[in-house]
């Protein structure tokens, strides 16, 4: 079972919740994200991110332009999409 998410967590801040991360236990749904990919503008604040994401286990990949958030999204294919829209480069809802 699974579906695409997104929801605007804050200004300018988008999760993205992608297909085959929802996994359904004995009735109940549960979130098993397998990677993140954190594409934030500021690298200072996505470094923060990505280093307390990889502190809870996650594997966390980390970019700082819409130039590079594409093909890695793309050749990664993340569970897991933490985006901010104000990337130096452009708008990063054209992601979604």
């Amino acid at each position: 079972m699974g579906y695409d998410a997104t929801k605007q967590v804050s200004h300018g801040s988008i999760l993205w919740v992608s297909q085959g991360l929802l996994s359904q236990r004995q009735g109940c749904v549960a979130l098993i994200p397998i990677g993140i990919q954190v594409i934030e503008g500021n690298p200072n604040l996505a470094s923060l991110l990505g280093w307390h994401l990889q502190q809870l286990g996650y594997t966390v990949c980390q970019t700082t332009t819409f130039q590079q958030a594409k093909p890695t999204f793309q050749r990664q294919q993340p569970s897991l999409v933490v985006l901010s829209t104000d990337l130096p480069d452009g708008d990063g809802i054209e992601l979604c």
